[in-house]
């Protein structure tokens, strides 16, 4: 049998506050009749054999005093030290004694009005809610001591303090504004370019924008010096829900608040001056639990030939200085990639006045497992804006790293992709899952290229217009190189993309057969080739826009697609040399898949600065031959291209 008896202080608040210099012997009896004197009426009626619980509700007063309320506050105490002594007689009953603080919505402070004032002083008023779900965990939990202080922020009082730790030396934990040993964390950081030379290297159209990995930098910084940890902590629901930009000229404050909730978490929110404090920039949820053993990346990808993308800085990536730590892809593709990050140890991230050690590691090469992705997406500019899980497993700044990342899901202009990131040997060393990308600005296909990154454009334009495709093996790839011949880069190519160590054999048209059960193709122009390798039928090639007179373009397409060029010249407002070498295109790729000359071609869409065509049924099988026509002009190369890539697909109806 358990009886809980919790003993109320209503009606024991005086309506006209007295100092003590005018308080009667009534007025401390009067104070003392509901508590006192009520507790001690229940303990002599009941059997203290019978009694399991005996829970009291106090005051913070009796700890805090508060002019006025001397009476009041020595009630209070007196009827802790009731409970204390009665657990000492009575081991076998879980005593408590709550000492509350101010209550929003019901209780004293609301009834006297009092709720506005005591915010101003920094006294937070707990929720009836959060009241009675602490009060639920006290009666079930074993406890040290009989006496409780549940409470809000409680603001300076000098006669309630807290043990403090001296927060460590991090870059981060600048101007502690609220500290709640174990509890709560807010600090503050004042950010310039002369205190954060990095904001320099980070410059997005202009602006100098704060880096999401210095944002997770500062609340891994915040969390352990809440948790008294140097143990990293599991970042879960990362939000990147606003970019915190940094003038040129005026310094920016940030303020970093850190609570401690239930089952270990703890809830983290970066704000700024720039928006008032009162924008969640960024947010998380961290975790203090030891993480699970990491599972290893995904079987090694074939690997194509790998390229330095030094030039991919400027060109796509707008990173700068201590943010250029791509060093190499060795396998690159629209849905994964696999890229080798140099680690940087001696570059300072902050003025020399400031603590240099930052408790995640290297802050750019994190980056760089980020923007790795970028070359997947080359059609857009993309930056991250949240991570479903981050768990870092240690900081091996020492050796160089290596991120393999798979897209898990794509949605119009948000991209989803996990990430392992190791050392060079295998050593996990972080996993991202769900980290999400959105395109904040489109490239145009106008745009001048780099080869090296029209592979996963092409690839991923395939998917998103051919379903078959998203089913199938596809992989692309282009190699540039005057100092061989095409059959070299051809055979090269070939293997890269099969994975095939046996000798490329090919057809008296030259036409490469197929290897290890994949259908491949090949395309040559100048010192470029183009390869392509799916398990469906496919053909590809490429076409230099070169004017030519009408009766010459007659000659090469024929009258019936000569009037579609000229047709589509006039809806498109497309240049009709252009118009003409994708057509041009469109026929060589039907004739490497033994379609009948003059097969039929029929225009079927044009998707921004892409035209699709669509020929008929193929080697008696009921597939169709779209075919995707792309002007690109490449770095390096002396005129603008046509590039066509026919597959084939399951015909409709």
């Amino acid at each position: 049998h358990t009886l809980v008896l919790p003993v109320l202080h209503q009606n024991t608040f005086q309506t006209s506050s007295k100092l003590i210099k005018n308080l009667e012997l009534a007025d401390f009896i009067d104070t003392f009749a509901p508590k006192v004197n009520g507790l001690e009426n229940l303990l002599n009626t009941i059997p203290h054999t019978q009694l399991k619980q005996l829970i009291t509700f106090g005051s913070i007063i009796a700890r805090t005093g508060l002019p006025g309320e001397a009476d009041y506050a020595l009630a209070n105490d007196i009827l802790g030290r009731l409970v204390v002594q009665f657990q000492r007689n009575n081991p076998h009953c879980h005593c408590v004694n709550i000492d509350w603080s101010v209550w929003s919505g019901t209780g004293m402070g609301e009834r006297l009005g009092r709720i506005d004032a005591l915010m101003q002083q920094g006294i937070t008023p707990l929720s009836p809610d959060q009241a009675i779900a602490v009060l639920q965990q006290l009666m079930g939990q074993t406890l040290p001591t009989s006496l409780v202080v549940v409470t809000g922020r409680f603001g300076n009082l000098p006669t309630l303090t807290l043990k403090q730790r001296e927060l460590p030396l991090w870059r981060f934990l600048e101007n502690p504004k609220v500290n709640y040993p174990g509890i709560e964390l807010v600090v503050e950081a004042e950010l310039s370019l002369m205190t954060d030379p990095y904001l320099k290297d980070h410059v997005y159209q202009g602006e100098y924008i704060f880096p999401a990995v210095m944002g997770l930098e500062a609340i891994a910084e915040v969390v352990m010096a809440l948790t008294e940890t140097t143990e990293i902590p599991q970042f879960e629901a990362v939000k990147f829900n606003r970019p915190i930009v940094v003038s040129a000229d005026n310094p920016l404050t940030i303020r970093i608040a850190a609570l401690a909730k239930e089952n270990q978490q703890i809830e983290v929110v970066i704000r700024s001056q720039q928006t008032s404090f009162a924008v969640d920039h960024f947010r998380a949820i961290c975790r203090r639990t030891s993480p699970t053993s990491p599972s290893s990346p995904p079987s090694p990808f074939p690997l194509l030939p790998s390229f330095s993308p030094s030039h991919l800085y400027g060109e796509l990536l707008f990173h700068q200085g201590r943010f250029q730590r791509l060093q190499n892809y060795r396998h690159l593709k629209a849905t994964e990639c696999i890229a080798e990050i140099k680690t940087d140890t001696q570059t300072p991230w902050f003025s020399r006045y400031l603590p240099q050690d930052l408790t995640l590691g290297d802050a750019g090469a994190r980056d760089a497992a980020i923007h790795a992705l970028q070359a997947c997406i080359p059609q857009a500019t993309i930056l991250p804006v949240g991570i479903e899980q981050l768990t870092i497993y240690q900081a091996n700044d020492q050796v160089n790293h290596q991120v393999t990342a798979i897209e898990r899901e794509h949605d119009g202009d948000r991209f989803i992709y996990d990430l392992w990131v190791t050392t060079e040997s295998g050593t996990i060393l972080e996993i991202w899952q769900g980290l999400t990308l959105q395109i904040i600005q489109q490239k145009p296909l106008e745009s001048t290229w780099l080869p090296a990154l029209l592979p996963p454009y092409l690839e991923r334009h395939l998917r998103e217009n051919i379903p078959l495709v998203n089913k199938s093996h596809l992989s692309l790839i282009f190699d540039q190189d005057g100092t061989v011949e095409p059959r070299i880069r051809s055979d090269r190519a070939l293997t890269s993309l099969t994975v095939s160590k046996e000798l490329i054999n090919r057809r008296l048209d030259g036409k490469p057969d197929n290897i290890n059960g994949q259908f491949v193709s090949v395309s040559h122009c100048q010192d470029l080739t183009l390869a392509i390798a799916a398990n469906t039928p496919l053909a590809c090639d490429l076409e230099i826009i070169t004017p030519r007179n009408p009766e010459l373009w007659e000659d090469l397409l024929g009258q019936e697609i000569l009037a579609l060029a000229q047709f589509l010249a006039r809806e498109t407002d497309e240049n009709f040399d252009t118009i003409a070498t994708r057509l041009w295109a469109a026929k060589e790729c039907l004739k490497k898949v033994g379609a009948i000359p003059n097969a039929h071609l029929a225009f079927t869409q044009a998707i921004e600065q892409v035209i699709w065509f669509q020929s008929g049924i193929i080697l008696e099988k009921q597939l169709t031959l779209a075919i995707a026509t792309f002007p690109v002009t490449l770095h390096n190369f002396d005129s603008p291209l046509v590039i066509a890539l026919l597959i084939a697909k399951v015909k409709s109806g």
